[in-house]
């Protein structure tokens, strides 16, 4: 008699993450990873029709998502979208923010609201998610917040000033936020991926600089994701940097 083969493992089975910027690249990979781990996904992001063909794809996978539509930078929309997830699905269990833009130039010359969209895309916008979502996992006693930062926020890029000052603050502001809520069991967490192929940063030059020849791809990022929110109740994995092997 041949023996049934267990069921693949789901370890996020019960769970509900929600995931900015998850409509295409390393944001839809990590909501797919998750998705397969048996968590429900609350996916966010600017356009909808991406946010909606991720669902679907979910769905027509065995998944359960939902796609709400908000813009990171937007106070208001931020906390319309936490209060639909929790509407959706009564509870955020996981917290990805993986919102993010990158504009390359020098400084000289760097136009002010480039740097001002930068930050609020990938700083202020974590704040926002994170103060929103920390009521609910604050009344469920438990909960994790994963930021996806950057090398860059390690060791600042030239010509990509405003982004590498954002990731530094975000792995700054995971820390200090871990500070005030481990306490309560809730983790936060940072993720810094290398080159990733995404076809990311607007004004990108082709052949720029510390750009891998053997990128990571996002399918790379998301299994790091995952590694790092399915770690035991009483582990914490609170920074993970990520690199492609092969540099040039």
């Amino acid at each position: 008699m041949t023996p049934t083969p267990d069921p693949p493992a789901q370890p996020l089975r019960g769970q509900v993450a929600l995931i900015t910027g998850a409509g295409r690249g390393i944001g839809r990979a990590i909501a797919e990873a998750f998705a397969g781990a048996g968590a429900a996904l609350a996916l966010v992001g600017r356009a909808a029709g991406p946010l909606d063909d991720a669902a679907e794809a979910i769905r027509a996978a065995g998944g359960r998502a939902e796609a709400f539509p908000a813009d990171v930078q937007e106070e208001r929309q931020v906390g319309a979208a936490v209060e639909r997830a929790l509407a959706a699905f009564g509870r955020v269990d996981i917290l990805v923010n993986n919102a993010g833009i990158g504009v390359w130039g020098p400084v000289q010359g760097f136009a002010l609201a480039d740097w001002e969209r930068t930050l609020r895309t990938n700083l202020t916008g974590p704040f926002l998610f994170a103060r929103a979502v920390l009521p609910a996992m604050l009344r469920q006693g438990a909960g994790q917040i994963l930021n996806v930062a950057s090398g860059a926020g390690r060791g600042g890029l030239a010509n990509l000033a405003a982004y590498s000052a954002s990731k530094a603050g975000l792995m700054a502001f995971s820390e200090a936020l871990a500070s005030e809520v481990r306490e309560h069991r809730i983790k936060v967490m940072v993720l810094a991926p290398g080159s990733v192929a995404t076809g990311f940063g607007e004004g990108s030059p082709a052949g720029r600089p510390g750009r891998s020849k053997n990128p990571l791809q996002p399918a790379d990022v998301a299994a790091a994701a995952l590694a790092m929110v399915t770690q035991p109740p009483h582990a914490w994995m609170s920074e993970a940097v990520l690199r492609p092997l092969t540099l040039m």
